[in-house]
This record gives structure tokens, sequence and C-alpha cells, in this order.
């Protein structure tokens, strides 16, 4: 090796580690503006969730509104629509109500507030459940016991 390759090997070996190094962090940088932006997706569902949640109430409200009017008039009408409005916006962001009754009890989606008998069928349900991406965003309140 040349004298002058022996003085230029170690300025040449820190090169290479400064070069490598900045490599290194651009690398971990990238890696965290993608953690950043998955945890900013998952916030942002956690909000949208907790958000339908809050409107859900509305929802069984208006439920209730319909089954309290008997026959067929404006206000029914006019009710059915908002809540047909309601459905397809939940519908849109993937909310989807569970259909359980009739099904076997399953504490993962419900939550049992009566028995009636022996059976583990759902065999009315007080409260409808949603769904969410697969994800339970509300446990339906049922009752459970056998088919008559």
């Amino acid at each position: 090796m040349s004298k002058e390759n022996k003085k230029t090997q170690p300025k040449n070996d820190e090169l290479l580690e400064w070069k490598n190094l900045a490599l290194r962090m651009k690398a971990d940088y990238e890696n965290r503006e993608k953690e950043i932006a998955k945890e900013k997706s998952v916030l942002h569902g956690l909000v949208e969730e907790n958000l339908i949640c809050d409107f859900l109430p509305v929802l069984d409200n208006l439920n209730s509104a319909l089954n309290a009017i008997e026959k067929d008039s404006a206000w029914k009408q006019g009710i059915e629509h908002i809540k047909k409005q309601f459905e397809d916006l939940l519908h849109q962001r993937g909310v989807e109500k569970m259909d359980l009754l009739g099904e076997e009890f399953n504490p993962a989606l419900a939550e049992a507030v009566e028995r009636v008998g022996d059976g583990n069928k759902i065999v009315k349900v007080l409260v409808d459940g949603y769904k969410k991406d697969e994800r339970i965003i509300r446990p339906a309140r049922v009752v459970v016991g056998e088919r008559e």
C-alpha cells in the first residue's frame, strides 16, 4: 500500500461510517413516519366509533317513536325518512346492525338482560347491537331462552 493510500484509508473509512449512519437515520425516520400515519389512522377510527356510539341512542329513539305511532301519518313518514337517512349514513361509514333474533346467544355480541326458560337462543332483541368492520361497537341487549 502506498503512503498516500495509508493516509486516505482512515478518512475513507470514516466517510463510509458517516454515510451508513445517515442511511440508517433516514430509514429510521421513514419508518417512524409510517408508524405515525398508522397511529393517526387508528386514532381517527376510534374517534369515529365513539361519535357513532354517541348517536346510536338517537336511532333507538326514532325506532321507539315509530313504534308509538300506530296509524300511517305524515309524522310517521317523516320519522321513517329521517331514520332511513341515518341508517344510510351509518352504512356509508361501515356500520352494520347485527341481526341476532333466533341466533344462539353469544356474549361477545350481546348482553343478556333477561332469561326465559332453559334455552340459549335469542328470543327478543331489546336494543339493537352494531358492528363496524367486524368490530363490535355496541353489543345488543337481548332476552335469552327457548323459542315458543
